[in-house]
């Protein structure tokens, strides 16, 4: 009995810590961890990105679901519906994250995108 109460505490602390993305932006681009853990990370370099944006999306509807998703010429970390950061990978593939204000993260990283190509 004792060990499926452990089993249960240790796949509950597992939840818990990707229950939450801590996202930055920055000059050495775009990185996703889950929660406190620092792995497994996502990273986009800047030097990988032709540009960001943002727009809303509706997790079920635009990927199929929650979590980490991949779709025909997208992948990206979707936890929620709403403000989301699109970045646009230099070979055309997008990567999407779900954050609150998705159009700051987005205009950041376009001025450092176009400082570097001034470079």
């Amino acid at each position: 009995m004792w060990h499926l109460v452990i089993a249960f505490l240790v796949g509950g602390v597992l939840c818990l810590g990707f229950a939450r993305l801590y996202v930055t932006v920055g000059r050495q681009g775009l990185t996703v961890t889950p929660g406190r853990l620092p792995w497994p990370r996502i990273r986009v370099p800047l030097e990988a990105m032709a540009c960001a944006s943002h727009r809303e999306v509706d997790a079920l509807g635009d990927f199929g679901g929650w979590g980490y998703r991949i779709r025909p010429g997208a992948s990206g970390v979707i936890l929620r519906s709403g403000s989301t950061l699109f970045v646009r990978r230099a070979g055309g593939w997008d990567f999407a994250v779900t954050v609150d204000d998705a159009a700051t993260a987005a205009a950041l990283l376009n001025t450092l995108i176009d400082r570097r190509k001034a470079h």
